[in-house]
């Protein structure tokens, strides 16, 4: 799926709720139901959804394959309790669209719009545009294997994970092949990782941080000495000026 910044989401609909501000070239694929080319009297602005066709919600390529898995993590048949807090900033999520109605999907800038193809679930019934999940599957990312932090541990009531057999269940609804797609094949991955006080439990990670970080203190310890043999040298050529 091509995931380029000029097609990967409409900031027009997420900040402002504004869905026919995404009627652009960009996202002529991706804006609304059965887009077909109209000319808006503009040289190079046609229109694609002149014929009141419903707006995606949230338009873009990006979010049409947003990750929609569910999974579930049990330690002897007992489940590891995850949270969304922390995954993205709170001032973050703020700044999204959210419309004053209790029930979104009676808000105007929802009434008239369709899930995107693959989608399981209208975005109104996932908490709307603040739907933490979307924020960070939006975040632009700088290659094509790109990871992106999904949960958190919830440390209130977990101290860690334990030793001993996990069983995980993924809920695959997720399906980067809803959109036919030859040029950028997508393969989903899943990783747990486990922080530590040196980085991670990659054992490559560990030892470089850990060289690293004796190298700094060798150099730091290097220049207070030189700092304090400099101040030694100063005193002792005031002292020979005094005589």
């Amino acid at each position: 799926m091509h995931r380029s910044l000029s097609q990967a989401y409409c900031t027009e609909q997420l900040l402002v709720g504004n869905n026919a501000a995404c009627d652009k070239f960009k996202n002529r694929r991706y804006s609304c139901e059965n887009p077909k080319q109209d000319s808006s009297g503009i040289p190079l602005l046609p229109l694609f959804c002149t014929e009141k066709q419903k707006y995606y919600a949230p338009v873009g390529a990006a979010a049409s394959i947003m990750f929609t898995d569910y999974f579930s993590l049990t330690l002897n048949n007992t489940p590891i309790a995850w949270t969304e807090d922390g995954v993205i900033d709170d001032k973050l999520r703020e700044a999204y669209f959210q419309p004053r109605e209790k029930n979104l999907c009676d808000a105007v800038e929802f009434r008239n719009t369709v899930k995107p193809i693959g989608w399981k679930h209208h975005v109104c019934e996932m908490g709307g545009y603040r739907n933490i999940s979307l924020i960070k599957w939006l975040e632009s990312t700088t290659n094509k294997n790109f990871k992106k932090l999904y949960r958190i541990l919830d440390t209130k009531k977990h101290n860690g994970l334990k030793q001993g057999v996990y069983r995980l269940q993924v809920d695959n609804v997720y399906n980067p092949s809803v959109i036919n797609c030859t040029k950028h094949k997508m393969t989903k991955y899943f990783w747990i990782l486990h922080p530590s006080w040196l980085g991670t439990e990659q054992t490559f990670l560990e030892k470089t941080y850990l060289l690293v970080g004796l190298g700094l203190l060798a150099l730091s310890c290097c220049l207070v000495g030189f700092q304090i043999f400099l101040m030694d040298r100063r005193i002792t050529f005031d002292s020979d000026d005094m005589f």
